[in-house]
């Protein structure tokens, strides 16, 4: 940004209105809500990435490294789902599951595209069926000359991440108009 410039950001909602006729009202009804709203996306996270799994074989280890964490604090509510530290640690290749590359932002091709699959659960590689099925690759063979033999493909993003996020803003929407609704 140019010095001397500066952003206004205005809210198309009134936060304060949304916070009077919801959430100070029912603060501890909202916050065990929420915490169970935590729970559920914390479950879909890791079904989405189960149903949406590209290549057979998976391990799991994704899967088991996506915590669900609450957040404590004075007042507050708050979860979290996927601790990056334990996801670094026990699955470093969540980034490219979700976004399809590596954190630098290049393409990411297993073996650094240097070896390729030549025969999978199903029968031997075939060209044509380049990004279609996900049949488990069993057989290996390194590249010898890349101009004549086809590469693999790239990873394709899963996008789980972002799944989950628009499943978040959904929930909260019904949320917030479940409590609107909440008579005493």
């Amino acid at each position: 940004m140019k010095k001397g410039w500066t952003v206004k950001i205005t809210p198309r909602f009134n936060t304060k209105e949304i916070h009077d006729k919801t959430i100070g009202r029912f603060w501890i009804d909202f916050q065990t809500q929420a915490w169970h709203m935590g729970e559920g996306l914390h479950r879909y996270m890791i079904s989405y990435i189960n149903s949406n799994c590209k290549r057979a074989g998976s391990t799991g280890q994704l899967e088991k490294a996506i915590t669900h964490d609450t957040i404590h604090g004075a007042g507050i509510i708050g979860f979290g789902i996927g601790n990056m530290d334990i996801l670094n640690a026990q699955a470093k290749h969540w980034y490219v599951i979700n976004f399809g590359k590596k954190i630098t932002g290049e393409p990411f091709i297993p073996f650094n595209g240097k070896i390729r699959p030549i025969e999978f659960v199903d029968g031997p590689a075939d060209p044509s069926k380049v990004g279609v099925g996900n049949s488990q690759a069993i057989k290996f063979r390194r590249i010898q000359d890349p101009s004549k033999e086809p590469r693999p493909s790239i990873i394709r993003p899963m996008h789980y991440i972002e799944a989950t996020q628009r499943l978040l803003l959904a929930h909260t929407k019904l949320l917030l108009a479940r409590l609107r609704t909440f008579k005493l």
